[in-house]
């Protein structure tokens, strides 16, 4: 069972400087609709890129479902990112 975040709050990037190892986050909907709300932790970071962003590892606790295949990690943006602020499970 996959826990999905409801009622996500605000960008990851304005509340931290730049992302932390361990950190609990989410895909915004805007980003990635399939993948919001469903916390992943962040298990690598790459370099800040030009932009003034960083490029993140995220793992997630089990698979999840993404188009046709199923995800353990995946690269993301961290300003793609917010916290998610209470878990409902997802069934």
């Amino acid at each position: 069972m996959i826990n999905k975040a409801v009622s996500i709050e605000g960008q990851v990037g304005a509340v931290f400087a730049r992302p932390r190892l361990g950190t609990v986050v989410a895909f915004r909907v805007t980003a990635c609709e399939e993948l919001a709300g469903i916390p992943a932790r962040i298990v690598g970071i790459g370099p800040l890129l030009g932009g003034g962003d960083y490029l993140v590892r995220l793992e997630y606790a089990g698979p999840v479902k993404y188009g046709t295949t199923f995800l353990r990690q995946i690269d993301a943006l961290f300003s793609e990112l917010c916290r998610p602020t209470r878990l409902l499970s997802r069934q």
